[in-house]
């Protein structure tokens, strides 16, 4: 039972989302910091692609969040 439990919580959670990491980044508690210390860890050698992809994808957020708020 317990090896079944933890294989299936394995499946949801073996990887970051890109929505959980962008959520700590933008706490003020944590920031880029957390992601740098623990990315490493998580994807080795893919570090700076997975640090590259979260970047781009925070500013996609921002300009479109620029764009609402001028056309508001």
């Amino acid at each position: 039972m317990a090896l079944f439990m933890s294989q299936k919580f394995d499946s949801y959670w073996s990887e970051f989302h890109g929505v959980m990491v962008m959520e700590t980044i933008l706490d003020p508690r944590f920031k880029v910091k957390v992601m740098e210390y623990y990315f490493p860890a998580i994807y080795g050698d893919g570090t700076s692609d997975e640090i590259k992809k979260i970047q781009n994808n925070l500013l996609r957020m921002m300009r479109e969040y620029k764009g609402k708020s001028e056309a508001s």
